[in-house]
């Protein structure tokens, strides 16, 4: 049993390193986006960059994805 539990964390390393080389990689878009309630006197620009991660696949399907 101690042998096990001395592998064992590089088994789970292992399984990591061999399914993040395997999978396809997404991608990263930015885009600006306008909001009329970020407008100040202050000349602040009222445009803020978003960043939202698609996975692989994203643009050949209808599929429907969840958003945080």
């Amino acid at each position: 049993m101690t042998k096990l539990k001395q592998l064992l964390p590089f088994v789970f390393v292992f399984i990591f390193i061999t399914s993040a080389v395997s999978q396809e990689k997404g991608e990263v878009v930015t885009n600006k986006l306008y909001s009329k309630n970020l407008e100040n006197k202050f000349g602040e620009d009222p445009n803020r960059a978003v960043s939202v991660y698609l996975p692989p696949g994203y643009n050949d399907t209808d599929q429907r994805y969840p958003v945080i």
